[in-house]
């Protein structure tokens, strides 16, 4: 049957609780330390990392801020520009507005003057017309020394009117 033998179980007892201790100091305890170095490693990689993590939140708000006045800058520029546009625009449409009137006025006055040359010339051509007519009119009717007397007045009176 079986058999308890106390001096073995004693005996190995001892030796396990031996054992225990030799494992505990040379094995556990430094186990225990390396697991707790290792554990603090760990932690302090998750504190860089939450701490890399708010730099770079911080970095992307930063940059969120600068891109939010660059986008306020450049709508200033444009408006700006937009502004120097209109203003030019109008300046522009001043400036032919006054090129237009400025010719039209040039025209009208070539008009006036070309209409005084041909009025003249009209007259001139009437006046000569007119003596021609009264020479003939004048030599089937008068004598020669009437004929000058009339010519001469209606020269006179023709030249009147021209002035």
């Amino acid at each position: 049957m079986i058999e308890i033998n106390l001096k073995v179980i004693a005996i190995s007892l001892v030796n396990f609780i031996i054992l225990l201790f030799v494992l505990n100091k040379i094995f556990f305890s430094k186990l225990i330390i390396f697991l707790d170095n290792r554990k603090e490693e760990i932690r302090g990689s998750f504190e860089k990392i939450d701490d890399e993590n708010k730099k770079i939140i911080g970095e992307k708000n930063k940059l969120y801020k600068e891109e939010l006045n660059i986008k306020k800058e450049g709508s200033k520029i444009i408006e700006e520009y937009k502004e120097k546009a209109m203003e030019e625009r109008n300046r522009t449409l001043i400036r032919t507005k006054d090129e237009v009137e400025e010719l039209r006025e040039k025209a009208a006055n070539n008009l006036k003057d070309e209409e005084v040359r041909f009025q003249k010339r009209l007259k001139a051509m009437s006046m000569d017309l007119s003596t021609e007519i009264c020479k003939k009119v004048l030599k089937e009717v008068l004598d020669e020394e009437s004929q000058k007397k009339i010519i001469n007045s209606f020269i006179n009176r023709l030249e009147k009117t021209d002035v």
